[in-house]
């Protein structure tokens, strides 16, 4: 496959903590535009805790990759497993990782944080991440620099991540949705977490209010949307 000028597409490496991964190239391939490759790896987790998200970013080296001079990221998804770390730990830690690999290292909440730096704040959160508390999550995005209006959360079993697919039904999203725009009606920006979840029928409700929406899989799509195949460099949060 090459792109209209004649040259090879870009690649970019996402690293899926779960058995499965559907919503990401989905998404990818719908937002991102041409020029560009999704190469999916799977690292599969026992839990969302801070020792499986640190082990994954930490032991990430250069066999990650299956064409280094083709390559133009690595993305490490899961965003629980961004929350390991303060947003400055965060960032040491992927920086440290790019020097290993050979190419940049990021994961999908530094692509989120970078996106959102980009929108009106503050933000609100909705959420289904198996034991993360409110306070972890507002301390992460407040270490880097977003102020949170607050947290809606939907209590979830940790498997449930590895089961979903775009086939499921997101009544219980679309409901945690209306919750969150009740609860905070401020808030300009809503970010949702939680990949498979939120695709579908409840991000099209929230977006029809007219707010910012983000998600932590659509900010892979939008940050690759911005720099297709060229050399323009990529978000640095």
């Amino acid at each position: 496959m090459v792109t209209d000028d004649g040259a090879l597409p870009r690649i970019v490496v996402y690293i899926c903590p779960q058995a499965r991964c559907d919503i990401v190239p989905f998404a990818f391939y719908r937002d991102a535009g041409p020029g560009l490759l999704l190469d999916v790896r799977h690292e599969p987790i026992t839990s969302y805790d801070a020792t499986q998200g640190r082990r994954i970013l930490e032991n990430l080296n250069r066999g990650v990759l299956r064409d280094p001079d083709n390559t133009a990221q690595v993305v490490v998804g899961g965003s629980a497993l961004s929350l390991s770390y303060s947003w400055p730990e965060l960032v040491a830690a992927a920086q440290a990782a790019s020097r290993r690999v050979g190419v940049e290292v990021v994961t999908d909440m530094m692509l989120l944080v970078s996106q959102l730096a980009e929108l009106s704040a503050p933000i609100a959160i909705a959420h289904r991440l198996a034991g993360v508390s409110d306070s972890l999550l507002m301390d992460f995005f407040a270490s880097a620099g977003i102020a949170c209006e607050g947290v809606v959360c939907a209590a979830a079993d940790p498997a449930q991540n590895g089961r979903m697919s775009l086939a499921d039904s997101s009544e219980e999203a679309v409901g945690l949705s209306e919750l969150t725009m009740q609860s905070h009606p401020h808030a300009p920006t809503l970010v949702l977490l939680g990949g498979t979840w939120w695709t579908g029928a409840a991000e099209r409700l929230i977006e029809s209010t007219g707010r910012h929406v983000v998600t932590n899989v659509a900010a892979i799509s939008h940050a690759h949307r911005r720099v297709i195949a060229t050399d323009r460099g990529w978000p640095h949060p």
